[in-house]
Parts: structure tokens; C-alpha cells; sequence
């Protein structure tokens, strides 16, 4: 069930504006040299240019891409490293039999997850990018993006530990489930889409944060325990 939250950071929370994410990440087809696809003419339709969320979304969930166009595109916006890029597109099989039953849209956000997990695992897909994957896949726009800002912004307004920082291996279905819902609720509460408050809940970083970015790094409480699953 979702939560209550902290009255004094949800004030903070909900005063900072929304700001549409533009064009992040690198080009898909720059992402496809890095796994030696430059000389394959079945790639050559990879975009040369960085993508938005709506690009990507629409290229993931088009049945006339092949569904390798459309994780190529997402691990492309995420800027997943290339160790990762490469262990995880060995096995690019799994990789598509998951992705093409998330995107027939029939599973939960819990039931997405769990694809991945156990005999599913995908080695190089961890918590946050497999998610950035269910967002884009996922047609009913209940999946969110579950990474270290994002959780850490939902633990920190909740006051509790759904989402596990320390050990981000350790997260499940059903703690996805419950920073979905909860994200679900503050969309209600402040009267936007899901979407637009997970891109506020991650806010942006670098050199010049974000003001919610640079709140959530300020007040997250990192002496408490990170380890307490959601019951």
C-alpha cells in the first residue's frame, strides 16, 4: 500500500517545477560500434543522433522495429557502460524472448521485474538500467525508473527503505512494485503523469544539480540502514 509521506520534503518536492528531459545519452548507432555492429547492414537504421524518451519509447514498443533496435536505443539514452553493454548483449536471446513479453503489455510492474531476476537474471543488466528497459517497453506507462535518485527520492519522502541502496542486487519485484505505486500516488497527489514526477524524482546531476538533486543530497539520511525489504 502506498505510503504517507514527510510532509516537510514533499512541501520542498512539490514546489520545484517540472522540466522535460530533452535528448540525452549517445546514438544509437554510435552504441552499436561499441558492440561491433558497424559493418552489419542489418544495423545501418540505428539513429546517428542522441534520442529523447518519447523517441526511444516509440522505437521499443513499434512492432516494426526488431526488438534489438529498440534495447540498443534505451542502453544508448542510459549511457550503459561499455563492459556492461557488451556482457549483457551476449545474450541478446534472453534479452528479447523478456523484452517481447513486456511489451504485450500483460504483465505487471512486479511480474516485468521478475522476468529478469533468478534463471532470468541478464548478467550487466542491474536494477536501473533493467528498469529503464521496462519503461520504454512496457505500453501501459506503469513501469518507472528505478535507479539510485529515483529510489533514494522515494525513500527519502516516504521515510522508509522500499528501494535498497547498498546492495542494489538485493532489489525485487516487489519492491519495484511499491516504488511504482508510490510513484503512482504522488502522480495523483500533485495532479501530473507517473512520467513527469519520476524524471523530477531523478532530477538531473553534474556539475550544476538540479534543486531536488542537490536537496535529496543534502537531507538523505546515509548513516541509516539500507537493508530492510518491504513486507
Amino acid at each position: 500500500m502506498p505510503s504517507a509521506y514527510r510532509v516537510s520534503h514533499l512541501k520542498i518536492f512539490a514546489g520545484i517545477p517540472f522540466k522535460k528531459q530533452g535528448a540525452v545519452g549517445s546514438a544509437p548507432s554510435r552504441f552499436g560500434t561499441l558492440l561491433g555492429l558497424q559493418n552489419d547492414p542489418d544495423w545501418a537504421q540505428l539513429q546517428a543522433l542522441p534520442l529523447d524518451r518519447d523517441q526511444v519509447k516509440k522505437i521499443c514498443r513499434d512492432v516494426a522495429f526488431p526488438i534489438e533496435f529498440g534495447y540498443i536505443s534505451a542502453m544508448a539514452w542510459g549511457m550503459q557502460s561499455a563492459g556492461n553493454a557488451r556482457m549483457a548483449w551476449k545474450q541478446r536471446a534472453r534479452i528479447a524472448d523478456h523484452l517481447l513479453q513486456v511489451r504485450a503489455g500483460d504483465l505487471s510492474p512486479k511480474d516485468a521485474f521478475d522476468l529478469f531476476c533468478g534463471t532470468g537474471k541478464v548478467a550487466g543488466l542491474g536494477p536501473s538500467y533493467l528498469t529503464k528497459l521496462l519503461y520504454f517497453f512496457n505500453p501501459n506507462d506503469t513501469c518507472y525508473i528505478m535507479d539510485q535518485w529515483t529510489g533514494k527520492s522515494i525513500n527519502l519522502l516516504t521515510g522508509k527503505h522500499l528501494y535498497i541502496v547498498d546492495n542494489t542486487s538485493a532489489n525485487t519485484g516487489d519492491i519495484y512494485q511499491a516504488f511504482c505505486d508510490e510513484i503512482d500516488q504522488l502522480a495523483k497527489l500533485l495532479g501530473q503523469t507517473g512520467e513527469e514526477i519520476e524524471q523530477r524524482l531523478f532530477s538531473q546531476g553534474g556539475r550544476k544539480r538540479e534543486p531536488w538533486r542537490e536537496y535529496v543530497r543534502q537531507h538523505y539520511p546515509g548513516n541509516q540502514s539500507e537493508t530492510r525489504q518491504v513486507k
